[in-house]
C-alpha cells in the first residue's frame, strides 16, 4: 500500500513491522531447529534484506522524487 501511494510514512511503518517480526521470529522460533535449519534460515534472510536493499538503491519501485532546480 506504500508503495502504490507512494506513502513514505506507510513504508516506514511497514519496514518496522517487518523488523520487530523478524526479530522475533530468529530470536524465539529458530532456536528451536536444528543446526542446519537454523543456518539456512539466516542465509535466506540475509537474500531477501540484500534484494531489498538492492531494489531501493536501484529505485526500481520508482520512489524517487526528481530534484528541482
Amino acid at each position: 500500500m506504500g508503495f502504490s501511494r507512494k506513502a513514505a510514512l506507510l513504508r516506514w511503518q511497514a519496514i518496522v513491522l517487518i523488523a520487530v517480526t523478524v526479530i522475533k521470529v530468529f530470536l524465539f522460533d529458530v532456536s528451536s531447529l536444528d543446526h542446519g535449519w537454523r543456518v539456512l534460515s539466516f542465509i535466506i534472510l540475509g537474500a531477501l534484506l540484500l534484494a531489498v536493499s538492492y531494489a531501493y538503491q536501484r529505485d526500481w519501485l520508482g520512489l524517487q522524487h526528481p530534484h528541482s532546480g
